[in-house]
């Protein structure tokens, strides 16, 4: 498990703007990195569900995909998929990703920023600065 600790965040929280925000985010990649994701918020008890989806290259092993939960009881956001095909790896996109989900958690007023990671990706998320926890407190980071 990798945690971002959130510093500096606002503490006036205007949760009800995070549609627009992730709208936001939406056009930025098609902006920048010419990719046209669809983007889901689905809501539940504990929880909200934030997914951004390319349907446009379903002919690769998988589809791009950043995904990611709210859980606004405990404070605290979860990186449940961060899905790219190998010929969009390595140009920024991920980091482009990891650098406004750290930015939205700032401005919505979470603590934290947590994951679970392959090991191939922990260079990644170090590069990014989160920090592994090891497994004996984890348990202090699931909600």
């Amino acid at each position: 498990m990798f945690v971002y600790k959130i510093a500096n965040k606002n503490n006036i929280y205007f949760r009800f703007l995070i549609p627009f925000y992730t709208y936001f985010f939406r056009f930025s990649l098609l902006k920048k990195f010419d990719l046209l994701f669809n983007s889901y918020i689905e809501n539940s008890d504990d929880s909200i569900n934030i997914s951004f989806i390319d349907y446009s290259f379903e002919t690769f092993d998988f589809i791009p995909e950043f995904s990611f939960r709210l859980y606004p009881k405990k404070n605290c956001i979860y990186v449940s998929s961060v899905k790219l095909p190998s010929n969009l790896q390595r140009v920024g996109i991920g980091s482009y990703f990891v650098q406004w989900l750290k930015q939205f958690g700032k401005i919505f007023g979470f603590d934290y920023i947590f994951l679970n990671s392959y090991q191939s990706a922990y260079g990644f998320w170090t590069k990014m600065d989160f920090k592994k926890i090891p497994y004996e407190y984890q348990k202090n980071y699931i909600p």
